[in-house]
């Protein structure tokens, strides 16, 4: 595939709101973040919130439970790809290998960044009901997949649009 894109375009801004043990956030990484990625990593900056539909308490001893919609390894999960992406930003400098990961994940910062990945993904208006949820410059999308599990549509909205009101497009059937 050939994109020409003019130099003085902006970067544009993609959130991608997922969790770790969902198989459409899985296959909506391998068959359409990964390629656009390698193909248009010099014009997209992508920030990656683990969290999905998980649900999030702060109990009165500060401390910090969660209960994920494919269980507790899906917790467990999302918190380490949180400790990953904050870690990967000091591994240039530092240097981190699994087992800091695992330190973090299983760690007050470990739930605390699972706890701020909820605090932003509650925060879209309308709120999510199917994960993935893609937000490309404030405008969201969720990825329709069809029976073979390829991307056959996107529904948008408008962040802090009327939840009543979305448009289904069929794009493409792959």
């Amino acid at each position: 595939m050939f994109v020409s894109v003019p130099e003085s375009t902006k970067r544009l801004h993609i959130d991608v709101f997922y969790e770790s043990l969902c198989s459409d956030s899985r296959d909506f990484f391998i068959n359409q973040l990964r390629p656009t990625i390698l193909e248009l990593a010099a014009y997209i900056d992508v920030d990656l919130i683990p969290y999905g539909k998980a649900k999030t308490t702060i109990l009165p001893d500060t401390r910090i439970t969660s209960t994920c919609q494919h269980g507790h390894e899906e917790c467990y999960g999302n918190r380490i790809h949180a400790c990953a992406l904050a870690l990967s930003t000091c591994s240039k400098r530092l240097g981190f290998n699994w087992k800091d990961i695992r330190n973090c994940a299983n760690s007050h910062l470990g739930f605390a960044l699972q706890y701020n990945h909820g605090i932003q993904t509650q925060a879209l208006k309308p709120s999510v009901t199917f994960i993935p949820t893609i937000v490309v410059d404030q405008v969201g999308f969720h990825i329709c997949l069809n029976k073979s599990r390829r991307m056959a549509g996107i529904n948008y909205f408008k962040l802090g649009s009327n939840p009543g009101i979305e448009h289904e497009y069929n794009i493409f059937i792959l």
